[in-house]
C-alpha cells in the first residue's frame, strides 16, 4: 500500500452542508425537505461480574443501528409507502446516503451509506395553530452500513493511504 505524507491544520464542519439521498426499490433521489438527520450505532452490553471483583464488567455482545430525520409536512411518500405495507403486508426497506462536506475545511467530505432501513412510525396528518412550520419527524433503524469516503485526518502529518484499509488490515492480522 503506497502511503504519502498529509498534512492537515483541521478544520470543523458546517451543519448545514451535506446530502442526503434515499434510494428506494434502486430509484435514488436527491432529499431537498429535509431538516436534520442522525444516525446512531448503538453497542449492546451484557453485564457480569467476575470472583473477587467488586466492578461489574461488560461484554459487547452485538450492535444496533437506529436514527432520526425531520422532514418538513410537505410529502406523501411515507405515508403511501405505509398504506401500499397495510393493504399488501409486505414491509419497504431503503438506503440512505449521508454526505457531509464543507468546502471551507482541510478534513474533506465524509460518505456514510446506512443500509436496509426501516421506518418505526409515519406521521399521517398535522396541523399546529401555535406553529409556523409543519416538521414531519420520523425515527428509523438500519441493518447494515458502510463508510465509502471517510473524512480526512486531523492536525499534524500522518502517513496514510486511506486510514480505513489500515485499520481493516490491522484487524486482519490480528
Amino acid at each position: 500500500m503506497d502511503k504519502k505524507k498529509v498534512k492537515i491544520s483541521g478544520g470543523v464542519l458546517s451543519a448545514k452542508q451535506g446530502t442526503v439521498f434515499f434510494d428506494f426499490n434502486g430509484v435514488t433521489e436527491r432529499v431537498a425537505n429535509l431538516s436534520n438527520i442522525e444516525a446512531r450505532l448503538n453497542k449492546n452490553k451484557e453485564e457480569y461480574f467476575a470472583i473477587g471483583d467488586m466492578m461489574a464488567k461488560h461484554k459487547t455482545t452485538g450492535m444496533s443501528g437506529t436514527g432520526s430525520a425531520t422532514f418538513r409536512f410537505n410529502n406523501s411518500t411515507m405515508r403511501a409507502l405505509m398504506k401500499q405495507l397495510k393493504e399488501s403486508g409486505k414491509d419497504f426497506w431503503f438506503d440512505i446516503q449521508i454526505t457531509n462536506e464543507d468546502t471551507d475545511t482541510k478534513v474533506g467530505r465524509q460518505v456514510i451509506v446506512l443500509k436496509d432501513c426501516n421506518i418505526d412510525s409515519v406521521l399521517l396528518a398535522k396541523i399546529d395553530m401555535a406553529g409556523g412550520i409543519l416538521d414531519d419527524d420520523y425515527a428509523f433503524t438500519f441493518e447494515e452500513w458502510e463508510i465509502r469516503e471517510p473524512f480526512a485526518p486531523l492536525n499534524g502529518v500522518y502517513e496514510v493511504s486511506n486510514p480505513i484499509e489500515e485499520i481493516l488490515e490491522s484487524e486482519a492480522n490480528l
